[in-house]
């Protein structure tokens, strides 16, 4: 009669085939069951089962891990790309402004801003872009 649950030797095994690092051997060894019984018990679905699931969790984990780990770098250089954008906004160059200002408008960010500004028909908001007063009524579409 076989049982319905798995013991702690069956799920140990699951584990450390998942992580796909030791042979067969080395995993008998380490559970202290003989060999021949790695390639037994991985004939049972529940335990193939369990090892398809401890592999799934490991790359959820590690595309997780990956994806916080680019957004962490991304931030920070996004944070001073921005710095940098403003101070050549602010810049007593309009060259440097102008150059800005081309830059947000060939990626569309000006212009989702300047688009808002029009549809909002209750006065004058702050723009989230600083321009000098000069270069922002260039921009306005009329």
């Amino acid at each position: 009669m076989r049982r319905k649950t798995l013991n702690e030797k069956q799920r140990a095994l699951a584990l450390l085939v998942a992580l796909g690092q030791f042979t067969y051997q080395e995993i008998a060894r380490q559970i202290g069951i003989h060999h021949n019984s790695v390639t037994n018990w991985l004939k049972d679905a529940r335990i193939q089962a369990l090892v398809s699931e401890f592999q799934r969790d490991m790359q959820d984990k590690l595309e997780g891990m990956a994806l916080e780990s680019v957004q962490r770098k991304n931030g920070l250089l996004l944070g001073k790309a921005i710095e940098t954008l403003e101070r050549m906004l602010t810049s007593k160059s309009q060259r440097k402004q102008l150059a800005v200002i081309r830059l947000l408008l060939e990626y569309g960010v000006l212009d989702e801003v300047i688009h808002k500004k029009q549809g909002d028909a209750q006065g004058e908001q702050p723009s989230p872009i600083r321009l000098d007063l000069e270069l922002r009524s260039r921009l306005r579409v009329k």
